[in-house]
């Protein structure tokens, strides 16, 4: 799947994986809570393991995760221009957006 995976074209469900963004950094995390409109989620963030960086790279080569349901919890609503957002932040920020059904891992090692 690709980023478009922002867009409403997925269905939330508890347990599916998903990615936010965070400026040009990427993590994944789990839907943990759907909303009986389907219209607000929450998710936790996973545990990176196992992540094998070369230097210098924005993504390790290879890397496994483990769902935390028991983390932190951050609320998105569907918006609508389709996307989900971080609740309480304007539809159009970008680096709020979360995108369902597919998992990435970017770190700017610059930082």
């Amino acid at each position: 799947m690709t980023n478009s995976a922002a867009t409403a074209t997925v269905t939330p469900e508890v347990g599916m994986a998903c990615h936010y963004g965070a400026g040009g950094d990427s993590y994944p995390a789990t839907v943990v809570s759907v909303s009986k409109s389907g219209k607000s989620i929450e998710i936790t963030n996973d545990e990176v393991i196992n992540g094998e960086w070369k230097e210098g790279e924005y993504s390790p080569e290879s890397y496994s995760t483990l769902p935390n349901p028991d983390g932190a919890r951050t609320t998105y609503t569907l918006r609508q221009n389709g996307t989900w957002v971080v609740k309480g932040q304007p539809m159009k920020a970008y680096y709020c957006r979360l995108y369902l059904g597919t998992t990435s891992y970017r770190r700017n090692p610059h930082f």
